[in-house]
This record gives structure tokens, sequence and C-alpha cells, in this order.
């Protein structure tokens, strides 16, 4: 008889990106108890046009992606990341995947500075959606739509864009970056 062991398997760079994002969210947490929630993710390097912009800080473009606004925007990234990142960092390399994650976060971050005000914007969902817009490529390239795990999470993705405080341009162009990534790399 064989016994089934239950596997837990991460991939380096979706495991540095989860711890990353962990002690982000605790630091930020612990500076928004004396500072405010708002001033902590400033300081910390959330996407905010004043400051990327106007100060020409344009490292917020990249940092802001390791920020998160409450534990359930956390929790709800890092259990998508970790879905994601898992199979996709598998299948297509690490360095492939580091390369998609992080220009997708930058790459959404610069749509949301073309096309929002004065907003801040903070979280990897630019960097997810890169991911997504990857997953649907490979889906459209072996004619495989019928994933059920992969369709559950982009349709609750794309039901959480409809609430409101989600940086919409940020996400689309997170998903554009993340499809022209693909085929160039």
């Amino acid at each position: 008889q064989q016994k089934r062991r239950l596997k837990f398997s991460i991939r380096i760079v979706t495991g540095m990106t989860i711890i990353l994002c962990v002690i982000m969210f605790v630091i930020s947490y612990f500076l928004g108890m004396k500072y405010g929630a708002v001033n902590a993710s400033i300081v910390l390097g959330a996407n905010y046009k004043m400051f990327t912009v106007g100060l020409h800080e344009f490292y917020r473009i990249f940092t802001c992606g390791f920020l998160h606004s409450s534990l359930i925007h956390l929790v709800m990234n890092m259990l998508a990341l970790y879905s994601l990142g898992t199979t996709l960092e598998k299948e297509i390399g690490s360095l492939k995947f580091a390369l998609i994650l992080f220009g997708s976060i930058i790459v959404g971050s610069l749509v949301s500075l073309m096309f929002n005000e004065n907003i801040i914007s903070l979280g990897i969902s630019g960097g997810l959606y890169g991911l997504f817009g990857v997953y649907l490529m490979i889906a459209y390239k072996n004619n495989d739509y019928h994933n059920n795990a992969f369709t559950r999470i982009l349709l609750i993705n794309i039901a959480i864009n409809f609430m409101c405080g989600v940086d919409f341009y940020g996400l689309l162009g997170g998903l554009i970056a993340g499809i022209i990534f693909y085929y160039y790399l």
C-alpha cells in the first residue's frame, strides 16, 4: 500500500516575494499605528503621483507592489501568488517568472500613473495580472481553457475589480504586460 504525502512545494521567487510582502505588511502595520496607514504606505514606497512623478521618486513604481493596505488584501494576494507562482515558476523557470512578475508590477504602476489622478496605489495585483496574462497565453497556445482552478481564480479576481478602491488601470497594465512579456521571453 502506497502512502500519499501532502507535498508543499514553493519556488524561490514566489517564496521570497511572499516573505517580502509579509515583512513589509508588518512594518507598515506598526508604522501605521503611530503615523496612520496612509502615511505609512507613502513612507514605505506606495505609488503616489505627487511623489513618484512630482518628486522624481521613480522607485515607487516597483516598491508599491510589495505593500498592502489591509490583512485581507495581503492574504488574498499571497494566496493568488502562491497558487499561480508555484505552478508557473516551475513551468517557465525562476528568471522568466521574476521578469514577468516584477516587470508587470512596473508596467501596471506606469499605466496607473498615466490614467489615474493623484491616488495612492499599492499591492502586487499588477504583477498577478501579468501572471494571469501568461496563463491565458499558455492556455491559448495549448487550447486548454477548461482548467477549473485557473478559471475560478481569474473569475474571483475579475469580480474583485468591481469593488471600490481597486486600481483598474494598474491591473490592466499588468495583464497587458504579462501577455507581451510572454511573447518576448
